[in-house]
């Protein structure tokens, strides 16, 4: 019963993987990293559920936190961003911002 959650897991994981390596809007990759938080907790806690363990849940518990305090943090940054770029129509394009790069 455990292999099907852990291959839903791994699913989560790929379709977040797969977000954050094709998708250039910067929130679709705020997305994706918060599916592939969720994938890694979902997983400590089926791997604690398989072994009787309570150190998996707690482990969850705290990577949730950091990702909610991550998506707050990066939300902030993307408001602040389109905000100083309202006039611009790619604003939210990750290539928009490359080109400050060099």
């Amino acid at each position: 019963m455990y292999i099907i959650l852990f291959y839903i897991s791994l699913t989560l994981f790929f379709i977040g993987l797969l977000g954050l390596l094709i998708q250039n809007n910067l929130l679709i990759i705020l997305l994706s990293l918060e599916l592939i938080i969720i994938a890694c907790s979902v997983n400590f806690i089926f791997i604690s559920k398989s072994f009787n363990d309570a150190n998996g849940q707690i482990c969850a518990l705290l990577l949730l936190a950091v990702s909610a305090s991550e998506t707050a943090i990066g939300l902030g940054l993307l408001v602040k961003l389109y905000l100083l770029n309202y006039n611009y129509p790619n604003t939210l394009n990750i290539l928009y911002y490359n080109k400050f790069r060099h």
